[in-house]
């Protein structure tokens, strides 16, 4: 059979399978799993860093010898170090000091500046990561701040491939689709293509300690929400720029405590070891298969590898 050549590493980003579930899944249901952690760097958010700094490239905001500054929770923050170290830029990451330290490691390996900030601030202090991205922008010269919460970029690149993926590989037959919401952008991008294509497809997200997102779907307004979930890249303080709530159908609350015991059984049970954020997308789909017809096709969003966790959630290999 002849080799199949790619011209480097970012040519390997996207095209991720989807792998139906059976043990977890009651007889009868059709569940996949979009294994997002076959991306280069482990993690869905190779997608959104590539296209952001090509697109940032496109306008001219971006050019050779400057510096990318951006904030994260985490996997972002190792992709934008990925893609930038492939295209020759120099990158400072803030991150919320619950970032978990296979995730700082793994970011600094690219060669990364990164800079802890406190997870317990409110989002207008100015520790908060996001306010201290801005800042550190700022104050440095020739440097380009990549917000993933508020440039709609992140959005599109799920909107113009990512959704398209999953409706080719459901052959158009999705009905219910699960993604643990962040920034929002790959819910909100994946549901907006997939509604266009089929408006009645139900869209699902874990709803975290501490997020406002179920809290302003169901009443309308932020309000501020007590404690912080240990989940990495699930739930905000706020309603960033790429989060659409009326994108999103239903919210179901998923404690970390949940998240994290789901993510044990998926490792021991299917042999898929994953992060918090993808446990808690699959307890929310649990609840929600009781409800699905035999008919139905559901695709929970694995986000990201359980690699990326070990330190932080040492239960997975360490308990009987």
């Amino acid at each position: 059979m002849p080799v199949t050549h790619k011209k480097g590493v970012l040519d390997l980003i996207g095209q991720t399978p989807l792998v139906k579930l059976n043990g977890l899944v009651p007889e009868g249901l059709h569940v996949y799993t979009k294994w997002e952690w076959l991306n280069p760097t482990l993690s869905m958010k190779d997608r959104i860093a590539l296209y952001m700094i090509e697109d940032a490239e496109k306008r001219g905001l971006l050019e050779k010898g400057m510096t990318i500054v951006a904030p994260s929770s985490g996997n972002t923050a190792t992709s934008i170090a990925m893609v930038a170290t492939v295209k020759g830029y120099k990158v400072v990451i803030t991150v919320p000091d619950r970032t978990s330290l296979d995730k700082i490691s793994y970011t600094k390996a690219f060669g990364a500046e990164v800079v802890l900030c406190r997870s317990s601030c409110h989002h207008d202090d100015s520790d908060h990561y996001i306010k201290k991205a801005a800042m550190i922008a700022y104050s440095r010269p020739r440097t380009y701040l990549l917000d993933q919460y508020n440039d709609l970029s992140n959005q599109h690149a799920h909107y113009y491939i990512t959704g398209p993926e999953i409706w080719e590989q459901t052959d158009g037959t999705i009905t219910h689709l699960v993604v643990p919401a962040g920034s929002g952008g790959a819910i909100c991008g994946v549901a907006k293509f997939l509604k266009c294509k089929n408006p009645t497809i139900k869209v699902i997200s874990p709803d975290v300690k501490g997020s406002v997102y179920g809290f302003y779907k169901k009443y309308g307004f932020v309000s501020k929400m007590d404690g912080n979930t240990e989940i990495e890249g699930a739930g905000k303080k706020n309603i960033p720029v790429n989060m659409d709530i009326d994108l999103i159908d239903e919210f179901v609350p998923v404690s970390d405590e949940q998240a994290f015991s789901m993510c044990e059984v998926l490792a021991k049970q299917e042999g898929i070891l994953v992060g918090g954020s993808s446990g808690a997308a699959f307890c929310a789909a649990q609840v929600v298969m009781k409800t699905m017809q035999s008919s139905d096709i559901m695709v929970v969003v694995f986000p990201d590898s359980g690699i990326k966790y070990l330190s932080k959630t040492a239960n997975l290999i360490n308990s009987n």
